[in-house]
């Protein structure tokens, strides 16, 4: 429910409707004036006249009046209730509040044990993406050197880019898988027969690619005295090792990446549900000072409401005296009528 608004002015006026009552009235009491002159002139009413004659006219004025006057002012919708209808009200609000601060208070529970049982890696993770950006670097600059070693074997500048940027590559996702292929098997020895086992795979594939490379230069003519025919598989094999040992020190495996999401989606849905509860909290505090001025403006209001009430039937017997006094100064023929002297039926109120 919205905070209610505060009364503009003090508790018993109000702009506008002093405004309405300062323009209606006037106007009013001079309709009044006409109509009893124009009686007057008719000789009505007679003696034997009833009120019904000339009352109503000028207690309708006055009832709408009354009523456009409650309508500025709000006062006919909340003097439709009573303060225990806008403690009821809220009370119902509470109790929903209540329920599902609750519902949220046991979710929270059961994500905070799970979070519990999960691991925050992020910072491994951070880091690993720090040092693969190294091991994309080694990359690159094996495709560098190996441009300019593969020169020798293919005069072909493209020849030698795609076959080292093919070399480079290969040897980029091996060093990339190592720690996941290590740790795929289970046991001790196996781990390290497997980790073995690539190293020398690697170091195999070098050496009988190197091979194929020494063999073209001794047969060809154009043989570089200045570069090791062993250059290949030493700066090949130096690079791709520092690219496993990155990935085997730092890489996490793909078990804790994955409980990595779990505990960042967890964290993420108990944020979330601790931001409801804090707001549930936050609007079950200010219920009770929302309540408490709710009910001061709507007593506020029922006192201004009385005011303008008042002011308004009192001018009421005003206007009827006025219609009265107007009517018999006005007559030629000075008659009484016996109607004047009835008691003045009163208008419709709301407050009394």
């Amino acid at each position: 429910m919205k905070k209610s608004k505060k009364l503009e002015n003090s508790n018993f006026y109000h702009k506008d409707a002093d405004l309405l009552l300062s323009q209606k009235i006037p106007a009013i009491e001079e309709d009044i004036k006409t109509f009893a002159q124009d009686l007057a002139d008719q000789g009505r009413p007679t003696t034997t006249d009833l009120t019904a004659l000339f009352l109503p006219k000028i207690q309708g004025y006055y009832q709408v009046l009354l009523e456009m006057a409650f309508k500025l002012i709000g006062g006919l919708s909340v003097l439709s209730q009573t303060p225990n209808q806008i403690i009821a009200i809220y009370e119902r609000e509470k109790k929903a509040l209540l329920k599902k601060l609750n519902g949220f208070s046991e979710k929270a529970r059961i994500l905070r044990k799970d979070i519990n049982k999960l691991t925050d890696i992020s910072h491994i993770i951070q880091k690993w993406k720090k040092w693969r950006m190294v091991l994309i670097a080694l990359s690159i600059g094996e495709v560098a050197v190996n441009f300019k070693i593969l020169l020798i074997v293919t005069p072909n500048q493209l020849t030698a880019l795609v076959a080292s940027l093919g070399l480079c590559t290969v040897l980029f996702v091996i060093a990339h898988s190592f720690k996941d292929v290590v740790n795929y098997v289970h046991t001790k020895p196996q781990k390290w027969a497997a980790g073995i086992g690539i190293i020398l795979g690697v170091l195999a594939l070098l050496y009988n690619l190197n091979l194929i490379r020494v063999n073209y230069i001794e047969n060809s003519e154009e043989v570089s005295s200045n570069v090791s025919e062993w250059s290949f598989v030493i700066i090949n094999y130096a690079m791709w090792l520092a690219g496993a040992v990155i990935a085997l020190l730092y890489k996490p495996l793909k078990t804790d990446v994955a409980k990595n999401e779990q505990f960042k989606k967890v964290k993420k849905e108990l944020k979330g549900i601790e931001a409801e509860m804090l707001e549930i909290q936050n609007r079950l505090t200010e219920i009770p000072k929302e309540l408490d001025q709710k009910i001061l403006d709507m007593e506020n209001l029922k006192y201004m409401a009385h005011h303008y009430e008042n002011t308004i039937v009192s001018h009421y017997h005003s206007g009827v005296a006025l219609f009265k006094s107007e009517n018999l100064f006005r007559r030629m023929d000075k008659v009484h009528p016996k109607s004047f002297s009835e008691k003045v039926p009163p208008l419709k109120t709301y407050t009394t």
